[in-house]
């Protein structure tokens, strides 16, 4: 019985033992240095965190596409990478809000479309380690802002006579060009501030000397101070990345 029960369970250990070598995960050891040069391009879908309005908002939207490009320099250790990019990067924020407003009996639907567009050369340093094709990066970014543009459309009740409270809706548009530093195009806020930081994580895929990347990007420094006593929300860029790089040189061998 004895003799049985240990045949059965060598047995069962040797079916095993192939089973758990499947998974594992081999990492070569650290090769030489290697330096390469690539070209990045993508796209970004970016908000910012602001502050609440006066009024309440039956639609409100804050994504905003942009776009990246740059250059990265990598220095690889076999499969372990550091990538330094710099590129031109859009963000910012489109705000749509609609609200109804009570006037002398009457309801007027009123709403609002702002967009701002922040332009940043922004310098992202990412830890990358690939394995298989199969990346996982991770790092921080500095951005210096460039330039921007602040562009609003609102429609609402304008009173229609300086001596009767009569009203109609009535739109009208605004177009203003953002200075980092000066003054904000908004009364509603400071300036901008002209640098940005924050950090970014994602995955990757890497074959050969072309490179795709999926990123979140969270900032952490406040954009522009709000001119409320004692109520100063954060305004920190937020974004999802796509992203494609090629780089030129010597083939890798495969991961």
């Amino acid at each position: 019985m004895r003799q049985h029960l240990l045949s059965t369970l060598l047995l069962a250990a040797g079916l095993a033992a192939p089973a758990t070598a499947q998974v594992r995960v081999q990492l070569d050891p650290l090769g030489p240095l290697r330096l390469r040069l690539g070209v990045r391009a993508g796209a970004q879908v970016t908000r910012m965190t602001i502050a609440a309005p006066d009024y309440v908002s039956t639609e409100l939207k804050y994504n905003y596409w942009g776009g990246q490009a740059g250059l990265v320099l990598e220095a690889a250790v076999g499969w372990l990478s550091l990538q330094q990019g710099v590129v031109f990067s859009q963000k910012g924020y489109r705000e749509k809000r609609s609200w109804t407003q009570e006037l002398q009996g009457t309801s007027y639907p009123s709403k609002s479309l702002v967009r701002l567009r922040l332009n940043y050369l922004e310098l992202p340093l990412n830890l990358v380690a690939t394995v298989h094709g199969v990346q996982l990066f991770a790092g921080p970014y500095l951005g210096v802002g460039l330039s921007g543009e602040y562009k609003y459309t609102y429609t609402k009740p304008m009173r229609t006579s300086e001596y009767y409270q009569t009203y109609a809706l009535t739109s009208y548009a605004n177009e203003t060009k953002i200075g980092f530093g000066k003054k904000s195009p908004t009364p509603y806020y400071r300036p901008f501030r002209r640098l940005d930081a924050g950090y970014q994580v994602g995955v990757g895929y890497r074959r050969g000397g072309w490179q795709a990347q999926a990123a979140y990007s969270h900032g952490v420094k406040n954009s522009y101070e709000s001119i409320y006593i004692g109520y100063d929300p954060p305004a920190e860029n937020r974004g999802f990345q796509l992203n494609l790089t090629r780089f030129f040189g010597r083939p890798e061998p495969a991961q």
